[in-house]
């Protein structure tokens, strides 16, 4: 308990210092493993972590959240929150819609919740208060819609969920659209019957013509093209997962194959038994990954082949166990011990 104290103590110190927070992690931890079991183990270890997280489909979060700091320094947060405005900012309440609308425009470039609401509130907050806004009322709509940016794909929170649970992040990005289009709708609405019982909480803003509605819609050609590329980006990404997902078919195939030859081996009929419930486990996986539309079809036909090979020679290692009795084990030069049995080159 001393020892967890004293290493938090030391990671708010150099926070404190201004040290990044994933150096102070790093340092705090190496330093720790070190005294309490030794250094050896603690740079061990540390080497170990390195190779855990360095994994290809990671490099995504840390673009997400760099493409995030390009549109907002790009201004393209503004002109969003801008067109968002001309539509609905003469409502009562229209900031906090438009800000609302903005989050979901954003969360879908970003995939952070902590820089959309960042980002939004440096935007959204001035505005709010120049109308006369409730800060109360304002950091709410702008902490409701930063939600968002976690909801709506790309998000870095479903890939790295996708990676820790072997899930397609192609298939969470799709199943994260309605939610966030549901979610964003009863944020809007949620804020409009809030502004109507106390219509103080949220002035109506100025109402903008259509010539300025359709220039604000033509300022935000960045974030249509962005969007535009992810969804290529998100093609190519499912493509390659489902091509990693091929990969472990092959990987079940061999597994099965492997243990073709073991069933050569066993000496008796718990052996095969194990080996077959093994193989049954080896099925269900694949079964749900074709399922999920992750194998296609020739792979499964070429999987239930080699299954088919499997299960022939459970059977013919069976016949030849139930054919030896115990007194035919027993005269045998050997000890006992069932020679293994040919099987043919295809099952191989």
């Amino acid at each position: 308990m001393l020892e967890s104290a004293l290493g938090f103590a030391a990671l708010f110190v150099l926070m404190v210092l201004r040290v990044p927070i994933a150096f102070s992690m790093a340092a705090v931890g190496l330093a720790g493993i070190g005294l309490m079991r030794s250094w050896p183990a603690a740079f061990s270890s540390t080497a170990t972590e390195i190779l855990d997280i360095a994994k290809y489909t990671l490099s995504v979060v840390p673009l997400f959240v760099l493409m995030g700091n390009f549109v907002s320094r790009a201004g393209l947060s503004r002109e969003l929150y801008q067109a968002a405005y001309t539509f609905v900012g003469h409502r009562r309440g229209g900031l906090a819609l438009s800000t609302i609308l903005a989050c979901a425009g954003f969360g879908a470039i970003c995939g952070s919740s902590i820089a959309t609401t960042a980002t939004m509130a440096r935007v959204a907050m001035p505005e709010m208060r120049r109308f006369h806004y409730r800060d109360s009322f304002a950091a709410g709509a702008i902490a409701a819609g930063g939600t968002l940016g976690i909801l709506i794909p790309p998000s870095v929170i479903m890939v790295i969920y996708g990676i820790m649970t072997e899930q397609s992040i192609g298939a969470l990005f799709a199943a994260g659209v309605l939610p966030g289009i549901v979610a964003t709708a009863f944020y809007m609405t949620a804020s409009s019957i809030v502004t109507a019982r106390n219509p103080e909480l949220g002035p109506p803003g100025e109402r903008a013509d259509w010539p300025t509605r359709l220039t604000a819609l033509k300022n935000i050609w960045g974030v249509v093209l962005l969007l535009s590329g992810l969804g290529s980006v998100a093609a190519w990404l499912r493509h390659y997962l489902r091509r990693e997902e091929r990969s472990e078919n092959s990987l079940h195939r061999d597994r099965l194959l492997t243990a073709i030859s073991s069933v050569r081996e066993a000496t008796s009929l718990d052996d095969l038994a194990a080996m077959q419930s093994a193989a049954d486990d080896i099925l269900r996986e694949t079964l749900a990954c074709h399922e999920d539309g992750a194998i296609e079809d020739g792979d499964l036909t070429a999987f239930g082949l080699v299954l088919a090979q499997f299960h022939q020679a459970i059977v013919d290692r069976r016949a030849v166990i139930a054919q030896m009795s115990d007194a035919d084990v027993a005269a045998k030069p050997d000890g006992g011990v069932l020679q293994p049995f040919p099987i043919s080159t295809a099952a191989r």
